[in-house]
Formats: structure tokens, C-alpha cells, sequence
């Protein structure tokens, strides 16, 4: 499930401000699906379901980009000049795309059905995507793509890392959560009972948050201290679709 809006987890030291004042980020025309901070610009990626923006800092303006209209789900930092994107929606031009910062170009890299995520451990400098139908590809040069066996003809949905600890959840005709103590060299598969999780993150103590999605009996927030091997419910709610932490 892709990203709707943000539900911000913050464990903050308690300042004299008002919490009850929100500003925009963006302009409110903009329809954010999802925000990448430290990739492409001073404020990041902003991707949409039709391309992405990024911020000109000189101009103060937010600059829209799109590759045939079609969505960009995530990006990350590929060297100083370009960022990779992950783009599509289950057309013939779906896959991992480079975006160069001076000529403001998309290039293919490689194609893939349905790309959910785009993901970089630094410790390992693996570069991860996860994909609707092609289960999971790593690189370690962001240019050569190669199938992870693991996770062949499963979908994975999303991912996230916390030093040498991986989490994967599927979502799709099935739901597993699939996690790996030694950077994916071996993984393990959460024990039945796992809840469905369409969106996690680790908090810097190594809490594990995730969400369970719409409206059911079990929708809400889901925590794990083991590193996505067991799940706490936190507490029940519908809708929340994404979950993240201040630094």
C-alpha cells in the first residue's frame, strides 16, 4: 500500500513551543505520497502520484519533474549529480530510474513491475528494491541489479534496517514479515500471528513501529523490540497508513 499521509511518532525533550501549530511544508496543491529528506535537494523528494518535486533553493520554489506522468514512490542519494527513483504503476515503463540534478533527466537503469520502495544500507552500501511482482533486488553499485532468491515471487511492501537488523513485510495474496539478523544474508519468518504491515520504522533505540492499515478489527499500530521477530499491539486505530521518527 502506498503512503496516504503521515503519522509521525516524535519522543521529543519537552520545549517551550506550541505543538498545535502546523505550517505547510509544501504548497497544498502539491499531492504528497510520500517525502524523502536528504536526497536531491535542502528539503528532499517530494513524490507524487504522477512524478516528483524538488526544492529550488535559490528561487524558493518547489520544481515538478515527472517521467510519462507516472508515480515515483521513493528516492534515494546516488552520487553528487543524480538520485534514483523508483517509478510505476504496472505499465511497460515501470523500474529504477537515475535522475540527473544538472540536466534534470530521467534514465532507466533497470526494469521491474510495480517497484514499492527504493532503500540504501549505508553500513553494507547495498542499495534494496522491493517490488509488487519480482520479489526483492539488491545492488552495491546502484547500476547492476540482481534478484535476492530469498524473496522470489513474493511482494515486498516495505523495508527498513537498524544497523545489522533487516525487516521485509509482504503484503499481497499472502502476509509474512521476514526479518534477518546479518545484513540478509539469512532471513527468518515471523512466527503465524504477525500482523499485516504496510509501513514501519525503527526508532533510534531499535523499536520496531508499524501499521496495520484500514478499517478492521486489527487495524492500528504494532510495535517489535526483537527486530520485526514478534509483534505488541500498541493500540487499535483505522486508517493510519505510515509511520516515521524525528532524528
Amino acid at each position: 500500500m502506498k503512503k496516504l499521509i503521515f503519522f509521525f511518532i516524535v519522543f521529543l525533550i519537552q520545549l517551550p513551543v506550541n505543538s498545535n501549530t502546523w505550517n505547510n511544508f509544501c504548497p497544498d496543491s502539491i499531492h504528497a505520497i510520500n517525502i524523502c529528506f536528504g536526497v536531491g535537494s535542502s528539503k528532499g523528494v517530494i513524490c507524487t502520484p504522477d512524478g516528483m518535486y524538488l526544492h529550488d533553493d535559490i528561487n524558493q520554489i518547489w520544481n515538478y519533474f515527472t517521467y510519462g506522468g507516472l508515480p515515483v514512490w521513493e528516492a534515494v542519494q546516488f552520487n553528487e549529480t543524480q538520485i534514483l527513483v523508483v517509478i510505476g504503476d504496472g505499465s511497460w515503463s515501470d523500474g529504477i530510474y537515475t535522475f540527473d540534478l544538472q540536466t534534470l533527466q530521467f534514465n532507466v537503469v533497470h526494469w521491474c513491475v510495480n517497484p514499492n520502495f527504493i532503500k540504501y544500507h549505508f553500513p553494507s552500501g547495498t542499495y534494496y528494491v522491493g517490488c509488487q511482482f519480482g520479489g526483492l533486488l539488491k545492488s552495491t553499485d546502484g547500476l547492476t541489479w540482481t534478484d535476492v532468491p530469498y524473496f522470489t515471487d513474493k511482494t515486498c511492501s516495505c523495508m527498513e534496517f537498524y544497523e545489522n537488523h533487516f525487516v521485509i513485510s509482504e503484503t499481497g495474496n499472502r502476509s509474512n514479515i521476514y526479518w534477518s539478523d546479518d545484513s540478509g544474508n539469512t532471513w527468518n519468518q515471523t512466527s503465524a500471528g504477525a500482523p499485516i504491515i504496510t509501513d514501519m520504522g525503527f526508532n533510534n533505540q531499535g523499536i520496531l513501529y508499524g501499521i496495520f492499515p484500514n478499517y478492521s478489527n486489527s487495524s492500528g499500530l504494532y510495535s517489535s523490540d526483537n527486530y520485526g521477530a514478534n509483534w505488541d499491539l500498541e493500540f487499535y486505530a483505522n486508517n493510519i497508513s505510515a509511520v516515521g521518527f524525528d532524528a
